[in-house]
């Protein structure tokens, strides 16, 4: 909650902000909701995806426990 009584301007307002708002006092718009959530999972996981060899060749499958 601190974001949101931090920032006044609408254009600087992040995504958690942003679905807050959708949250009104007597009713919450789900679908609204999750349609942002999707749309803002979406970079990371084209992300990881893109990456996921970089990841998978830092990590050293053959270490570890005996």
């Amino acid at each position: 909650m601190w974001p949101l009584t931090v920032i006044n301007d609408s254009d600087q307002m992040t995504v958690t902000i942003g679905l807050s708002l959708l949250k009104g006092t007597y009713n919450v718009l789900y679908a609204k909701m999750m349609t942002v959530t999707a749309l803002s999972i979406l970079p990371v996981i084209i992300l990881f995806l893109v990456a996921q060899k970089y990841f998978m060749a830092s990590s050293n499958m053959n270490s570890g426990i005996k």
